[in-house]
């Protein structure tokens, strides 16, 4: 099978799982993390595996501030930063 054909997502490890979506009794070949966080996996069929990611909010459980403060560290890969041209202080022995 070329790796076009593939589809990326699909979980094959010979196990026969069933959607975990009440009433759905389709094959279920899909992970989802579970919202309480806690370990292990949702196994759905592609349809509720689509529904729930596009539901899906990793902050639910987080305080505004939380949340916040999460997304402002977001773009920056939660790492200090500081202005261009400017050394941080750290870093005396690179100034010329």
């Amino acid at each position: 099978m070329r790796k076009s054909e593939r589809f990326h997502g699909w979980v094959d490890d010979g196990a026969e799982r069933t959607c975990d979506h009440p009433d759905c009794t389709e094959s279920a070949g899909f992970r989802a993390p579970r919202r309480d966080r806690r370990p292990g996996w949702h196994w759905f069929c592609l349809d509720h595996v689509r529904a729930w990611n596009a539901n899906w909010d990793y902050t639910a459980d987080m305080g505004a501030d939380a949340a916040d403060r999460l997304r402002m560290a977001a773009p920056m890969w939660e790492r200090e930063t500081w202005p261009m041209g400017n050394l941080p202080s750290g870093c005396a022995a690179m100034k010329i």
